[in-house]
């Protein structure tokens, strides 16, 4: 049984790796069936043993690049770092680390299927934003930090990146890119109450991965 089950996580990965390099190709609009088929090299019935339908695939595919942002989340909340330093970490977590996952995910905020950016950005309030507020209540407790709401001013500030530096859909300069990054620096000062200056330090812009 333990050797069925490894065999299935297997295809099934296959399969959203394929999937993954088919939507960065052709776009996510006009990949079919047929062609995550031929690139796999399975049969239709294989297919849907594990997944339904093209948009069950994109789920999972979305799924996972959330489990992999969640595991650099946690060592993150795990290290000894200051809060300040340990919530922007956090949010340089949460951007794709290697090219390919990048690429996919580029491809995907450029689709004109706009329930994608709401099922990325309801993986990052419902998933993500909890485990970063842990970092907020740290800051909060050890002084570093002044709110009286650090779940609702963390998904506040993770979905204003999201909007504004994650979405491949507004065409920033890179000027502009770093405009908009040093403005939410500020706003994150004010909504979690550090210090002016706090977050200056901090000079990658998450999303960006020109």
């Amino acid at each position: 049984m333990a050797r069925i089950v490894k065999q299935a996580a297997e295809r099934r990965d296959e399969i959203l790796d394929a999937a993954g390099r088919l939507f960065v190709t052709r776009g996510y609009e006009a990949t079919t069936i047929a062609d995550l088929l031929e690139a796999v090299g399975i049969a239709r019935g294989t297919l849907y043993h594990h997944f339904r339908s093209k948009e069950e695939v994109l789920d999972a595919l979305i799924r996972r690049h959330g489990d992999r942002m969640l595991e650099g989340l946690r060592g993150v909340v795990a290290s000894p770092l200051p809060p300040t330093q340990k919530f922007m970490a956090g949010i340089a977590a949460m951007s794709p680390q290697d090219p390919e996952q990048a690429a996919l995910i580029d491809a995907l905020g450029r689709s004109a299927d706009t329930a994608l950016f709401a099922k990325s950005l309801e993986d990052l309030m419902q998933r993500m934003a909890p485990v970063i507020a842990e970092v907020v209540h740290e800051g909060v407790a050890t002084g570093e930090m002044r709110t009286a709401h650090p779940l609702e001013a963390t998904r506040i500030l993770l979905a204003a990146t999201h909007a504004l530096l994650d979405n491949p859909a507004l065409a920033w300069s890179a000027e502009q890119r770093t405009a908009q990054f040093a403005a939410l620096l500020d706003a994150a000062e004010r909504l979690l109450g550090t210090e002016p200056g706090a977050f200056a330090a901090i000079a990658a812009v998450p999303g960006d991965h020109s």
